[in-house]
């Protein structure tokens, strides 16, 4: 005789049967969900397309003086919200380091076109959300620079 596989409806407020099971059973008197979070960060490391240290402030007894690093990223288009939040924690890890170290950093981003809508995955009610590069990146982020705005140095 095959069993049927019945599905219990979640009691409300308990994000699972197994969770209600549990704190009316073996973690009766527990705190269920409490109001004190942990924060946690995933670690990663980024690598930006182009790296240019300027000496801001040169002495004139040769030594070097305040040093600003520009980072570069070249980018066609994001293709997902994740790929473009990314930034948004690149950008704070920055922050971070310059605090830290005094080291100045800024990342400019550098797209084929900044203007060009981009489709993003993972957003929007069908999965798909439509921003230019520029606008998903003028609050996070606010240096973009379209190809075409660049000035060719030879």
């Amino acid at each position: 005789m095959k069993l049927k596989n019945r599905k219990r409806k979640v009691p409300v407020g308990y994000d699972s049967c197994l969770e209600y099971d549990l704190h009316n059973n073996e973690l009766k008197g527990w705190n269920y969900h409490p109001t004190e979070r942990v924060s946690y960060a995933v670690p990663s490391t980024y690598e930006p397309d182009f790296k240019l240290q300027i000496n801001m402030e040169p002495s004139c007894s040769g030594n070097q003086g305040r040093l600003r690093e520009i980072l570069v990223e070249v980018k066609g288009r994001f293709r997902t919200r994740q790929e473009a939040t990314k930034y948004i924690y690149v950008r704070q890890s920055l922050e971070e380091e310059t605090n830290q170290t005094g080291k100045e950093q800024e990342l400019i981003f550098l797209f084929q076109d900044a203007k060009k809508p981009c489709l993003l995955q993972g957003s929007g009610r069908m999965g798909l959300n439509r921003a230019t590069a520029s606008g998903l990146l003028r609050i996070a982020l606010p240096t973009t620079v379209s190809r075409r705005d660049c000035l060719h140095h030879g």
